[in-house]
C-alpha cells in the first residue's frame, strides 16, 4: 500500500513535468500494487485528459466519484473532462460544487474564476474571487487574481488596492514582485523601483531585483553598478554552500551581460570591464558558463568565428542550452543564415519554452516576414511577465503595427517612453506609424525627437528622408535643401537627407556630392557613410571597387577603420591586386562583423560564384546584399551568376532580367548593362530559353 502511494505521487509529479509516458508507467504500477487506490485512478484520469484521451479518463473518474462524490479535487478534474468534451454547463456545475464544499482551500475558487474568465464572464469571475477571499483561509492567490482582473478591465484604482492587500496579507517577494509589475505596466517606474529596492534591502545579499528592472528598461549602466554592488555583497557573505555559489554565478553572469549591453551602445569601451569581471568571477563560474560568456564577449568584439566556437563548446558542456542555442542563432543571423538562426532559436525554446531572448528574436524574425500575429504570440507573455522590458514593448508594438492596430501600438510606445524616455527607438516607431498613415507633420516631429536623442540614428534619418519623399521632392526642392544645409549653421543631417533623396532618384553624382560633404562635416555620422558607400555601389560604375578605394572621403572615415570595415578595406585592396584567397578571407571577416552596407557580402558571393565553390553560402550572401540594397543591378547580376552556377537557370534569368531593367534606368551604366546582357545570353543559351530582353 505504501509503495503504491509512492508510485502515485511520482506519477503526479511526472505529469506536472510533462513526462506523460513515464507518468503512465508509474501510475500503472501503482494500480497494479493497489487496484483500489482512488488517488491513482484520479491521477490517471488527469493524465488522460491532458493527453486528450477523455474516453480513457471516464472509467477512472467514475471509480473515484463513487467513493469521493464531494471531493473538491475530483470535482475539479471532472470539470476538466467536461470542458474537453464541450460540456461547459456540467463543468460549471462541478466547479460550483467544489467551491461550495471547500473549507479553506483557494484552488476551487481560483479554478472556477479561471473558467468564467475563459468564458468571457468577468463579472461572474469577480464574484467568485470576492467570495473566495471571504471564505478561504488562503486569500493571497485570489487577491492577486482579482487584482489582475481589475487591471485588465481598466480598474487601476481597484487593482492597486487588491495588489496592496495581497502584500499586506503576505509580505513575500512574489507578492511584491506582482505589485512592482503593476506599477511598471502603468508607467509608474519610480514606484516599481521603490519596491524592488526594498526587496533588495531585506532580501539575501544576492538579491538583484532593482538591477534586473534597470536592465529590462534599458538602463544598462545603472544595472551594471547595482550588479557590481550585489556581487561584492554576495562575496562578503559567501558561505560556501551550493546555493550561494549558484547565486554568485547568476550575479556574475548578469553583471557581464550588463557590461556587454553598455559596450554595444558605447563603441566597445566596456569590453575591458567585461573581461575583468569574467576573470574576477572565474572560480565562481562553471566551465560551460565561462565558454558561454566568452562567446558573448567575442561576438560583441566582432570575432564571430571565436564566438561560434565558444558557444558550441558551451553547448557540449550542457551549460544553459537555451542561451547557447540562442547565441548560435544570433551568430547565424549575423552571418546571413536566417534559416539556421530560426532553427537555433526554436531549439532554445525546446530547452526552455520561456527563454525571453529567443522569443524576442523569433518575434523580430516574424515581423521581418510581415507575420504580426506570429510575432505577437512570441512576445505577449514577456510583456506580461516583464512589463518594464522596453525591447519587448517595442517588438509588441511593431507586431501590432503589422496588424494595422495602430492605437494599441501607440499605447505600447507611450509605455516604453515612460520607462525609458531617452530611447530613440520610441519616437522612430511613432514616426513610422504616422508616416504609414500619411500624417507627415506628426511623423516629422517624431523623427526630429529621435534625432535629438540619437543624432546619428540611421533609422531616424531614413524616416526624415521618407517624409520629404512623401511630401514631394522635386529637383528644385533638393537644390534648396542642399543650399539650406550649407548656409548659416551647416547641417550634416540636412545634407545627408538631400543626398539620400538624390540617390532615391538615381542622381548619384549629386548624391555622392551631398553625402561626401555630410561625412566630412561629421565623420561620426555612420548613416551618411553607409549611404555614401551604397551610392557608389548602386551607381554601377565601371569599377566600383576601384572607386571605393580611390575616394578619400570614404577611406578616411570610421566606416573604413572600425571592426566591420577594416577587413573590408583589406579585402578590396586584395581583390584589386588579384590576391583572391586573401580577399575571400578578409571579406568573410567583414561579413562576420556585420556588413551593414552589403558590399562585402556581394563581392564575396561574386568571388565564390566565379570560383564555382561554396555556392550555398554564395546564395545566402547575395540574398543578404540584396536585402540591404533592394534593386541594385550589380547585386542582381551577382545573384544571377550564383543561381546559374547552381544550375537554377530560371531564377538566374529572372535575376539578370531584373538587373538589366534596373541598370537601364540609371546613368553611366553602359558597361554594366553589357556585362549583364552577356550573362543573360549565356544563361538563356544553356537553358534553351528564347531571348526575351526587357
Amino acid at each position: 500500500m505504501k509503495l503504491a502511494e509512492i508510485y502515485t505521487h511520482v506519477g503526479r509529479c511526472l505529469t506536472e513535468l510533462g513526462k506523460g509516458s513515464d507518468a503512465l508507467a508509474s501510475l500503472d504500477r501503482a494500480l497494479f500494487l493497489d487496484p483500489r487506490s482512488s488517488e491513482a485512478h484520479l491521477r490517471l484520469a488527469q493524465l488522460f485528459i491532458a493527453a486528450n484521451a477523455t474516453e480513457k479518463a471516464q472509467d477512472h473518474l467514475d471509480y473515484v466519484a463513487a467513493s469521493r462524490p464531494d471531493d473538491p479535487e475530483m470535482l475539479e478534474v471532472r470539470s476538466e473532462l467536461y470542458v474537453a468534451e464541450g460540456l461547459p454547463d456540467l463543468a460549471e456545475r462541478d466547479l460550483l460544487r467544489a467551491s461550495h464544499v471547500s473549507k479553506s482551500d483557494d484552488k476551487p475558487f481560483a479554478r472556477l474564476a479561471q473558467f468564467y474568465l475563459g468564458a468571457d464572464k468577468p463579472d461572474k469571475a469577480r464574484g467568485v474571487l470576492s467570495k473566495g477571499i471571504e471564505q478561504s483561509g488562503q486569500k493571497g492567490r485570489l487577491l492577486l487574481m482579482l487584482a489582475r482582473l481589475e487591471e485588465t478591465e481598466g480598474n487601476s484604482v481597484a487593482a492597486e488596492k487588491d495588489y496592496r492587500k495581497a502584500v499586506a496579507l503576505e509580505n513575500s517577494a512574489e507578492n511584491n514582485r506582482h505589485l512592482a509589475q503593476f506599477y511598471a505596466r502603468n508607467e509608474e517606474v519610480d514606484s516599481a523601483k521603490d519596491i524592488t529596492r526594498k526587496l533588495d534591502a531585506v532580501g539575501p545579499a544576492s538579491s538583484t531585483a532593482t538591477a534586473d528592472l534597470e536592465m529590462q528598461s534599458g538602463h544598462a549602466e545603472a544595472a551594471l553598478r547595482d550588479y557590481e554592488s550585489a556581487y561584492e555583497a554576495a562575496l562578503r557573505k559567501r558561505m560556501g554552500s551550493s546555493r550561494s555559489r549558484e547565486a554568485l554565478k547568476s550575479i556574475a553572469s548578469r553583471m557581464i551581460e550588463a557590461d556587454l549591453a553598455v559596450a554595444a551602445s558605447a563603441e566597445g569601451h566596456q569590453l575591458t570591464s567585461a573581461l575583468k569581471h569574467l576573470e574576477q568571477a572565474r572560480e565562481t563560474l562553471d566551465l560551460g558558463t565561462r565558454h558561454l560568456l566568452e562567446s558573448e564577449i567575442a561576438f560583441v568584439s566582432g570575432d564571430i568565428a571565436s564566438s561560434q566556437e565558444q558557444a558550441q563548446t558551451a553547448l557540449k558542456f550542457n551549460a544553459d542550452p537555451a542561451s547557447a542555442h540562442y547565441l548560435l542563432g544570433i551568430i547565424a543571423a549575423r552571418m546571413g543564415d536566417h534559416v539556421q538562426a530560426v532553427q537555433q532559436w526554436h531549439a532554445a525554446l525546446q530547452a526552455d519554452e520561456r527563454h525571453a531572448p529567443a522569443r524576442l528574436a523569433l518575434a523580430a524574425e516574424a515581423i521581418e516576414q510581415h507575420d504580426g500575429r506570429g510575432a505577437e504570440e512570441y512576445v505577449i507573455d514577456i510583456v506580461r511577465d516583464e512589463p518594464a522590458n522596453v525591447n519587448a514593448l517595442l517588438l509588441y508594438a511593431k507586431a501590432l503595427v503589422a496588424q494595422r492596430r495602430f492605437d494599441s501600438a501607440r499605447a505600447l510606445c507611450q509605455r516604453a517612453a515612460a520607462i525609458n524616455a531617452s530611447d530613440a527607438r520610441v519616437p522612430i516607431l511613432l514616426g513610422n506609424i504616422a508616416l504609414d498613415q500619411h500624417q507627415l507633420a506628426i511623423a516629422l516631429l517624431e523623427y526630429e525627437k529621435a534625432m535629438l536623442l540619437a543624432p546619428n540614428s540611421r533609422d531616424a534619418i531614413e524616416g526624415l528622408t521618407a517624409v520629404y519623399q512623401k511630401g514631394g521632392a522635386s529637383k528644385a526642392l533638393l537644390r534648396k535643401l542642399e543650399a539650406l544645409a550649407e548656409s548659416g549653421t551647416p547641417s550634416s543631417r540636412l545634407l545627408e537627407i538631400a543626398g539620400r533623396l538624390y540617390a532615391s532618384q538615381q542622381k548619384y553624382d549629386d548624391a555622392k556630392r551631398c553625402l561626401g560633404r555630410a561625412v566630412k562635416m561629421d565623420p561620426e555620422r555612420d548613416s551618411a557613410t553607409l549611404a555614401l558607400a551604397n551610392a557608389y555601389a548602386d551607381s554601377g560604375g565601371e569599377n566600383t571597387t576601384h572607386a571605393l578605394l580611390n575616394e578619400p572621403s570614404l577611406l578616411n572615415l570610421p566606416f573604413f577603420n572600425g571592426r566591420t570595415s577594416s577587413p573590408l578595406l583589406s579585402a578590396l585592396r586584395a581583390e584589386q591586386r588579384g590576391d583572391w584567397n586573401e580577399a575571400i578571407r578578409q571579406y568573410e571577416a567583414a561579413v562576420g562583423a556585420g556588413d551593414p552596407a552589403g558590399i562585402a557580402s556581394n563581392n564575396l558571393a561574386w568571388l565564390y560564384a566565379t570560383k564555382g565553390k561554396h555556392l550555398d553560402r554564395a546564395l545566402q550572401l547575395a540574398q543578404h546584399a540584396l536585402e540591404v540594397n533592394p534593386g541594385s543591378p550589380q547585386i542582381l547580376d551577382t545573384l544571377g551568376v550564383v543561381e546559374a552556377n547552381n544550375r537554377q537557370y530560371m531564377q538566374a534569368i529572372a535575376a539578370f532580367r531584373s538587373g538589366l531593367r534596373r541598370a537601364s534606368e540609371l546613368h553611366g551604366t553602359t558597361e554594366l548593362q553589357h556585362t549583364i546582357e552577356a550573362h543573360l545570353f549565356q544563361a538563356e543559351q544553356i537553358s534553351g530559353q528564347p531571348p526575351a530582353h526587357p
